[in-house]
């Protein structure tokens, strides 16, 4: 049911793509298992190649966002450098993001090792 709340705020152009993409990985998994494709999950409840394909998606999506965000970076790297006064005019200055982001992922790292993960795993993820 948590997912209904997700979806409720995405927008609909990506809300059917989600679902589109979502039926015909599971058509994909009937078909492989028709052609004699092994049953067993494994990653998560997909098989092998949805696997793969899903792995493929996430580097293809975060491409894109860097990609978007690029020229707001290099605004934001630019307005850094000199000292610009709209850079003084923010919420918070960049560097005290940047920090606090620092804090946060060394924070996850902590968190991760307490909860019995290994560090090597939680830098990549």
């Amino acid at each position: 049911m948590a997912g209904v709340g997700f979806f409720y705020l995405l927008p609909s152009d990506i809300l059917l793509s989600l679902w589109f993409f979502f039926l015909f990985a599971r058509f994909q998994e009937l078909v492989a298992g028709m052609l004699g494709s092994p049953s067993g999950a494994s990653h998560a409840v997909a098989l092998e190649f949805v696997a793969d394909q899903t792995a493929g998606v996430y580097v293809v999506l975060v491409g894109l966002m860097v990609y978007s965000a690029w020229s707001r970076v290099r605004r934001v790297w630019r307005l850094q450098a000199r000292r610009d006064s709209m850079a003084a005019n923010t919420l918070m200055s960049f560097r005290a993001a940047a920090a606090c982001i620092a804090i946060a992922l060394v924070g996850l790292v902590i968190w991760w090792r307490y909860a019995g993960g290994s560090p090597t795993l939680a830098r990549p993820q």
